[in-house]
């Protein structure tokens, strides 16, 4: 069997422990302190708003459009405004009064009708007769290149009778 071993403590004696638990009972119990934590509240993050789904947002969308259906409509009042009578003024026109403007509208259609066929024959004839025929010479690079040596030989001559003819005039002035 199992012996039960008396626990002593190696620094204080039995009887200064048994001193120690009658002194405990007769002390109060400390009184506990509300820890800090339950004094200040804690701030709670407030969570955000879930996001609408396009279903809900449909619904919703239904739910107010019926809404505005029941509601009553208001009405707005008219405001009538009364405006000024309006007077007549009656005119005499003599038989000399014209419309200048409708009459040469007028005039200038009938001269438009009369000149059409004329206007309509000369176009066409100048069209097929008399028509430009242009005739441009178009110069090429190669057009340019070929008569280069005939041209180098006129260009030198052209320079050497220059030449000859300032080289002339100078020997004069120098024997004068």
């Amino acid at each position: 069997m199992v012996r039960k071993k008396e626990i002593s403590s190696p620094l204080l004696s039995d009887d200064e422990v048994e001193n120690l638990l009658k002194d405990a009972e007769k002390r109060e119990a400390p009184v506990k302190k509300k820890p800090i934590e339950k004094i200040v509240k804690p701030k709670t993050i407030e969570k955000l708003p879930k996001k609408v789904t396009p279903k809900v947002k449909k619904e919703q969308e239904k739910i107010v459009e019926e809404i505005k259906k029941i509601e009553p409509k208001k009405e707005i009042p008219v405001v009538i405004e009364k405006s000024p009578d309006i007077e007549f003024v009656l005119k005499t026109v003599v038989r000399y009064d014209l419309n200048w403007y409708y009459l040469k509208e007028k005039l200038m259609r009938f001269k438009r009708w009369i000149f059409t066929p004329y206007t309509l024959y000369a176009n066409w004839f100048n069209k097929k007769f008399n028509s430009p025929k242009p005739t441009p010479k178009v110069i090429t690079i190669e057009d340019l290149y070929e008569d280069l040596p005939q041209m180098e030989k006129k260009i030198h001559a052209d320079v050497d009778k220059m030449i000859k003819e300032k080289t002339k005039i100078r020997i004069i002035k120098e024997v004068k």
